[in-house]
């Protein structure tokens, strides 16, 4: 059964080696103490070493994996190997993803919660439905928020747009870092449909690095920024 009140954290791993760990479980302690007013702080080499032991145990590949923590009010926590990967830490994926839209609120917003996580593999889901890759959340304003819990993010005028209200989370400050290396002005601004749809590309950062948007409502997207942006993905190691 769902625990409704877990809070989750998506941890990128090369090998068996968990990639900002600490700052990934920073981003819980805060969800932790703006939802349920805790003060809870976690011991990253403890957490290290047991995803080290998971990843071992479960025999994962030596090249990528992702792992979730999951993490109760009162600051126990589980671990779950999820899935490998191909890639060793961030990467540019060579899947072009197609798109739709679906408009849908969260009860609280901008955390990664057992109900937005719930919602994200539904989504995954209802994407598959529309013959797509990934559905892009909408908000009650028709404004573009996020990909499941991870950001979205447009190109325009040689600039990236991140939407206002996009996800609380480590991979947006990851972008936010990725531009800064590539000399590219990163803007927290609305993205309406309209906008989102008319812009120069789109491309989302998930848990293993970037993925261009290749269509979305019959528009085809520009992948030349994520292409940028791909060149500088190393120094994020």
């Amino acid at each position: 059964m769902l625990n409704l009140e877990l809070i989750y954290v998506a941890v990128n791993c090369v090998g068996y080696h968990p990639m900002f760990l600490g700052e990934q479980l920073h981003y819980a302690e805060s969800s932790l103490a703006e939802i349920y007013e805790t003060n809870i702080s976690f011991d990253t080499k403890e957490i290290t070493s047991k995803i080290e032991r998971l990843l071992l145990d479960c025999r994962a590949s030596r090249e990528g994996n992702v792992v979730h923590i999951y993490i109760t009010p009162d600051g126990k926590y589980t671990l779950r190997y999820v899935q490998s990967t191909i890639y060793r830490g961030y990467a540019h994926s060579g899947v072009k993803a197609t798109a739709t839209l679906e408009q849908y609120e969260l009860p609280v917003e901008g955390h990664r919660t057992a109900i937005s996580l719930a919602t994200a593999e539904y989504m995954k889901r209802l994407a598959a439905r529309f013959g797509v890759h990934v559905t892009i959340r909408v908000n009650s304003y028709d404004e573009i928020v996020s990909v499941g819990d991870y950001p979205i993010a447009i190109a325009e005028n040689s600039k990236v747009i991140l939407p206002l209200g996009a996800p609380f989370c480590f991979e947006a400050e990851l972008l936010d870092r990725l531009c800064r290396l590539a000399g590219v002005e990163i803007r927290i601004e609305p993205v309406s449909v309209k906008r989102f749809l008319s812009s120069d590309g789109a491309f989302l950062f998930g848990v293993s690095g970037i993925q261009s948007v290749a269509s979305c409502r019959g528009v085809l997207f520009s992948h030349s920024m994520a292409s940028h942006l791909e060149r500088f993905l190393p120094q994020l190691q």
